[in-house]
């Protein structure tokens, strides 16, 4: 009977014991939530924009566009499969004054910031594990 017990035992730890290689392999490969912010103070150029922003977008390439917009905002979904990082830079134009801010959140937790001040542009770089 202690056998039949023991063989019971050992055929239930084996049993439950699994190998979690196939949960960490899809968290690697899951979809991430990103959103930058933007902020500046930059006064308009001539042009009536004060700079550009660029960022990866949702495929893993450069958009770039220029703006007015004192406080720009965009999220979105990323298959980190597809590029590896994202990154936003925010490039002033004729300003040499102004700070600018950008932000990058990943599912809802700030990981990166940079700080441009006295003109000089920010970016901020995140790179998926």
């Amino acid at each position: 009977m202690k056998k039949l017990l023991y063989l019971l035992l050992a055929i239930t730890f084996i049993g439950c014991s699994s190998d979690n290689n196939s949960s960490s392999n899809s968290s690697n490969n899951s979809i991430y939530t990103v959103k930058y912010e933007v902020t500046t103070d930059a006064s308009l150029n001539s042009d009536g924009f004060w700079g550009e922003i660029v960022y990866t977008n949702s495929t893993g390439n450069d958009n770039e566009f220029s703006t007015n917009e004192p406080f720009w905002e965009y999220e979105m979904q990323i298959d980190p499969a597809c590029c590896g990082y994202v990154k936003i830079a925010a490039e002033l134009g004729d300003s040499n004054k102004a700070t600018t801010n950008v932000k990058i959140y990943i599912n809802g937790q700030l990981e990166e910031e940079a700080t441009g001040q006295q003109g000089a542009n920010a970016r901020a770089d995140y790179i998926f594990d």
